[in-house]
This record gives structure tokens, C-alpha cells and sequence, in this order.
């Protein structure tokens, strides 16, 4: 069974509901829960998604990705700051400066060690053909910078925010159209999108009706983007999964505890946690039943 994997970061589903975001919900849909991490941050969810275990027992937490751009003889010095203080004191710039650490952020990948528990690597190591797209905790090259990035423009005025969103999208285009390219080719294809999270943040609802309307547009105008893509994989007969990490706090600007998920297939089989899908994934991919719809 060739599969399509649409990760969609931040996609809530009471926005999904209430907005009547259609080509989201597929045939099956609902939530998985992430409440039971300790930091809801997108890299690490994700990779938890991929070896199908909550990877921050395995030492991939947040103080693992701050510190891995560090010099070694720096490392303790950051672990005392952080028992000390939680306020950052800037060093980091300083340190970019003077070239001691990378000016780019670094991609949050994986170590080899975890990487080769990937749903993805399995599949390959079963001889299936994967192509995945900036999936973050595997294989991502950019999307720490569109992480970092996007804070600088909460505030910012609506212009350069509406400038931001559209850098945004013409990178989610580049994606989709990769994507387009690798369906009917490839076995497993797993294409992630960092929206639409990072348009939460800066038009988060909370923020008066004018910003609510401009974050309605922009879920319809990533519908659009996604039709194409989506199309494709059904006419290809493929099983197409959309998932979210998580959501986003409709009153708050903050994550959600828990993620979307959508299949194009009916099924009674439903995810409790976003690590219950690695071997369901796994299974799906061996599995030669035709029994995938288009929509």
C-alpha cells in the first residue's frame, strides 16, 4: 500500500470544525493527544511521531537542541545558567559573532541512534522507496530558521507580517510541488508544511476579528495549495494521512495538548496518542488490501 503523509504543523481542530475546513477532514478524523509531553515543541513531537516513543525519555528534549550548537566546554556552563536563571542573557549572538557558534539555527535532527528507529528508515531497510520533505526531527534543513524567525514578527506591523506569511507560502509552495513530483514515484511520501502554525502566532485569533478573517483566508488558501497534491495521491491510489502535531489555543497564543488527524480511507482503528501511528504507518505500508477511495 503506497502511503502519503501531509504534516501539517499546528492545524487545530476546532478551527478545522468550526471553519468547515473540508479538505482537512478526508473521510476519518479526529485528535491524538500530546498532553503528555513536557515541552509541546514542534521538533520533538514530530520526531516522537517517527520512532513511535515519546523521545524526550530518550534524551532528545529541548536542552539537548539549545545545547547542540554549543562548544562541549560550554555545555556545563549553559546547564548552570539555566538552574541559576531562566532569562536569557544574549550570549548566544555574541558567541554567532564571533563565529564560535553557527549564524544559521541549527536543523533539529534526530542523532543516527534514534533516526534509524524512523517509521521512514524501517520502511526503507524493508526495501520500500521513501521520499520525505523537510520532516522535522529526520531529515529538516530550514525549518529552525522559520521557527526562530517567525517570533520577530508577532508584533510587527501588519504589513511586514502579511510580507512574512507570503515568504511563507511561496516556501510551502516549493514543498508542494515537490510532493507533486515524488507521488505514482515513491512508495512512502511524507511532505511537511510549517503552517499553519507559524501564521497562528503572528494572526492569532485572539487578536481582534481583522486578524481572525486574515487566518481564516490563510487556512483556505492552504486548502488550495494542498488540493492539488492530495488529488493526486487518491487518483494514485494511495492512503493519505493529514496530522498535526498539535493545535493552537484559540484564546491564548500558545499550543494545544492535543494534535488533528485525517485519513481518506473509513476505519474503525482511531489514534490515542501521535506515537500509536508508527506501527499502524508500518502495517498500512505491507498491507496490499485495496481498499484507499478517492475523494
Amino acid at each position: 500500500m503506497k502511503i502519503l503523509i501531509l504534516g501539517l504543523d499546528g492545524l487545530e481542530y476546532k478551527l478545522v470544525k468550526r471553519w468547515k475546513l473540508n479538505v482537512f477532514k478526508q473521510k476519518t478524523f479526529g485528535i491524538h493527544d500530546v498532553s503528555y509531553f513536557k515541552n509541546i515543541f514542534t521538533p520533538i513531537i514530530w520526531a516522537s511521531f517517527l520512532i513511535g516513543r515519546n523521545v524526550e525519555k530518550e534524551g532528545f528534549t529541548v536542552q539537548y537542541l539549545h545545547e547542540k550548537p554549543l562548544p562541549p566546554i560550554l555545555r556545563p556552563l549553559y546547564r548552570l545558567r539555566l538552574k541559576i536563571m531562566k532569562r536569557k542573557l544574549g550570549v548566544r549572538k555574541i558567541l554567532s559573532k564571533l563565529n564560535i557558534i553557527p549564524k544559521e539555527p541549527m536543523p533539529c535532527n534526530l542523532p543516527l541512534s534514534l533516526l534509524k528507529e524512523t517509521f521512514l528508515e524501517e520502511a526503507k531497510e524493508k526495501g520500500y522507496s521513501v521520499y520525505a520533505v523537510e520532516v522535522p526531527g529526520y531529515n529538516e534543513r530550514t525549518n529552525e530558521k522559520w521557527r526562530v524567525e517567525h517570533k520577530n514578527y508577532i508584533f510587527r506591523p501588519l504589513q511586514d507580517r502579511i510580507n512574512f506569511a507570503e515568504a511563507v507560502f511561496k516556501e510551502v509552495q516549493k514543498r508542494v510541488n515537490l510532493g507533486l513530483r515524488a507521488i505514482g514515484r515513491y512508495d512512502l511520501v511524507f511532505i511537511y508544511l510549517p503552517i499553519p502554525d507559524l501564521l497562528c502566532h503572528i494572526f492569532h485569533p485572539a487578536r481582534g476579528i481583522k486578524t481572525k478573517i486574515r487566518l481564516y483566508s490563510y487556512h483556505k488558501r492552504l486548502e488550495k495549495i494542498i488540493i492539488p497534491l492530495l488529488n493526486l495521491a487518491y487518483q494514485n491510489n494511495y492512503l493519505t494521512l493529514i496530522i498535526s502535531d498539535h493545535g493552537i489555543k484559540i484564546d491564548v497564543n500558545d499550543h494545544s495538548e492535543y494534535g488533528f488527524w485525517s485519513l481518506n480511507i473509513v476505519t474503525k482503528w482511531s489514534p490515542h496518542k501521535i506515537t500509536d501511528f508508527k506501527k499502524k504507518i508500518l502495517e498500512w505500508l505491507t498491507n496490499d488490501t485495496d481498499y484507499v477511495t478517492a475523494q
